[in-house]
């Protein structure tokens, strides 16, 4: 036991001492970020944190002098602020590049189907709807339900009203039908097919029900980054399911469904790269599908990839995708008001853009507008992170804290801590609300904690700059 305390207290003593002589000097650093990156702030957050992990990774034990270290920071960091317009540069002149070699050549994207396959498709999906249309009428919605909306039985059968085995014996009979008809008619003129009726519209809403997924990024080089993407509700991080569909999908290679569900566990267990490749394969597969395009664009977002999930986002037909899309595009908080106003209306169980309209509102200047976005939509789900940690950040600059509206605070923030738990953000609002309670003290002990266990995670720094100003 002694020998593990020992080592235990060889590993933390040195980020302690990085940690004091951080918070001596950041206000000096953050200022010369500021002024390196050309006065963006978002830049000079992002150099701020680099410098820090970048910093603690290499610090020097023997600096005891308080200018000495003062000076290392500030280069360390300027070479850091350096690095990253380089990397804006460089950013840009690829995009340009890219974008100009593929109309040289015609070539699409890896893993992006061509016009060829997306013809195929087309017209593939096109034939099944005829001839689904074509069923008996006792087979027909079930048919269009379980094959179009991708509904499994037990969910056809809650939306029709009637048994499971009854909607298996419906299954069974339409797929006998339509292996029939497309053999004998591969190339019949088909008619476009009617509308469905409100009752299938209504199902596919309801399935599946999404959330906002808080996961931990971890990049190669070690330095971690909180992340929120979007996944069915009901998907969880599993270990050994993630193995068991590795070993389906060696066996059964072509498939798109088995690694659609892996890559949406992939995807809850912080895989993100991983998770990519297995929706890129969904994609070529189904190159019309709207649902694996909002779960990997919202991956790309949460990559800092933008442009990719604009694309990702523009390739569908969906209300929500072409929202995120407009969102990411938007140069102006008044332009993302104007596009998710009507939308939250008429969407109300989208997970996200309650926060995405808060923030926009915001910035706007109608607070209490935003406020209430997300307290609607924690009533509608009431483990909805980023609307948790607006709503709790809300409550604290309006000065509702106080008294017996405390008790609220505390049950939003320990909801928020119980879904999230490891999640920087997490650790720096409550770091917030002790803050905003006089608790000087324990708000730097709960994120000089955090960092201590997460030196290399670059939000923790920025939280930790916010608590101390």
């Amino acid at each position: 036991m002694r020998k593990i305390e020992s080592s235990a207290r060889e590993i933390l003593v040195p980020h302690v001492r990085f940690i004091d002589v951080w918070e001596r000097h950041q206000q000096v650093v953050y200022r010369r970020c500021v002024a390196w990156v050309g006065g963006r702030r978002d830049d000079a957050d992002e150099a701020l944190s680099r410098t820090a992990i970048q910093a603690i990774q290499k610090w020097p034990r023997h600096i005891e002098d308080v200018e000495h270290a003062k000076a290392w920071l500030l280069t360390v960091a300027r070479n850091i602020c350096v690095d990253l317009h380089r990397e804006r540069s460089r950013k840009r002149e690829v995009s340009l590049d890219t974008e100009f070699d593929e109309m040289q050549d015609g070539r699409p994207l890896p893993g992006v189907p061509g016009p060829e396959d997306a013809y195929v498709e087309r017209e593939r999906r096109r034939r099944l709807i005829a001839c689904i249309d074509a069923l008996p009428m006792r087979l027909r919605q079930t048919a269009k339900l379980h094959f179009l909306r991708e509904m499994a039985y037990r969910d056809v059968a809650r939306a029709l009203g009637i048994s499971e085995v009854n909607v298996r014996k419906r299954i069974q009979h339409a797929r006998d039908l339509l292996r029939s008809a497309i053999i004998a008619a591969p190339h019949a003129k088909h008619t476009a097919p009617e509308p469905w009726d409100e009752t299938e519209t209504a199902c596919e809403n309801e399935a599946p029900r999404m959330s906002i997924v808080a996961i931990q990024v971890v990049r190669a080089d070690g330095v971690e980054h909180d992340a929120l993407i979007e996944l069915p509700a009901d998907v969880v991080a599993d270990p050994h399911q993630i193995e068991r569909l590795e070993t389906y999908i060696r066996k059964h290679p072509r498939g798109w469904m088995r690694r659609l569900e892996l890559g949406r566990i992939l995807a809850a267990s912080g895989r993100l790269e991983e998770a990519i490749a297995q929706y890129r394969f969904v994609l070529s597969k189904q190159p019309f599908r709207n649902q694996p395009r909002l779960e990997l664009g919202s991956i790309l977002n949460a990559l800092g990839r933008n442009a990719d999930a604009i694309d990702m986002y523009t390739g569908g037909d969906s209300e929500r995708l072409q929202i995120r899309a407009a969102v990411l595009k938007a140069s102006t908080a008044a332009e993302v008001v104007d596009a998710l106003g009507r939308h939250v209306a008429g969407d109300p169980a989208d997970p996200l853009a309650p926060s995405l309209l808060h923030d926009a509102l915001l910035a706007t200047g109608h607070p209490g507008e935003a406020r209430q976005q997300v307290l609607r939509a924690i009533e509608r789900e009431p483990s909805n992170v980023p609307a948790l940690e607006r709503a709790i950040i809300a409550r604290i600059r309006a000065g509702d804290d106080r008294g017996e509206a405390a008790a609220r605070t505390d049950e939003l923030l320990q909801h928020l801590r119980r879904v999230a738990a490891e999640r920087a953000a997490a650790h720096g609002i409550a770091a917030l609300v002790a803050l905003a309670r006089g608790q000087r003290a324990e708000a730097r002990e709960l994120m000089t904690g955090y960092v201590i266990r997460h030196p290399l995670h670059a939000n923790a720094w920025q939280w930790l700059a916010l608590v101390r100003d």
